[in-house]
């Protein structure tokens, strides 16, 4: 993952306001399980190398200041011998045999995604490639998901737009949901 990458997640994920929590959490059905199955699967499918072995997966939750009646989630991954920033604050887990690090915005929303993201065992902290100085590095794939209050899907992006299409067919997503294709 680049610095750019890194650095776009760490800003969504936590520079938003930590007064969002308009949301009754209690009532939302998320199942973040399904969408990390369906990136993995979906990844496993087109690449060899999306394995336990050589990646580990980014999860994050949030809500933005000005939609605190919405609810973002970012699915993305890296590989091991990549260069990227893992902190010693950072929460890591396994889900079935992908290290998993975990993102959110509040501590309120660290345990709202802890509790719909079942079947995590805890995981020993891992140290990757550090990023070079004036090296361009690529974006790697980041799918966002953003849910209104009350759960519904209304948007999906995949940041590899020309897998856009693909992907929404993966997820039997249909045209009522909103994506980040231009056209």
């Amino acid at each position: 993952m680049n610095k750019l990458n890194i650095g776009i997640l760490i800003l969504i994920v936590f520079f938003t306001n930590c007064s969002s929590q308009q949301i009754n959490k209690s009532t939302l059905k998320i199942s973040i399980n399904n969408l990390v199955d369906n990136y993995i699967n979906y990844y496993q499918s087109k690449n060899k190398d999306f394995t336990i072995d050589k990646k580990y997966l980014l999860v994050g939750l949030n809500q933005e200041q000005d939609n605190t009646e919405k609810i973002f989630v970012y699915i993305s991954d890296n590989c091991y011998k990549c260069p990227g920033i893992i902190n010693e604050k950072d929460n890591i887990y396994i889900y079935k045999g992908f290290k998993v690090i975990l993102y959110t915005d509040t501590d309120s929303n660290m345990i709202f995604l802890k509790k719909i993201f079942k079947n995590l065992s805890s995981a020993q902290r891992f140290s990757v490639e550090p990023y070079k100085d004036n090296v361009m590095y690529h974006s790697p794939r980041l799918w966002r998901i953003e849910y209104d209050d009350k759960g519904k899907l209304l948007f999906f992006c995949n940041s590899i737009l020309n897998e856009l299409k693909e992907t929404k067919e993966f997820l039997k997503l249909d045209n009522s949901v909103e994506d980040c294709n231009l056209n």
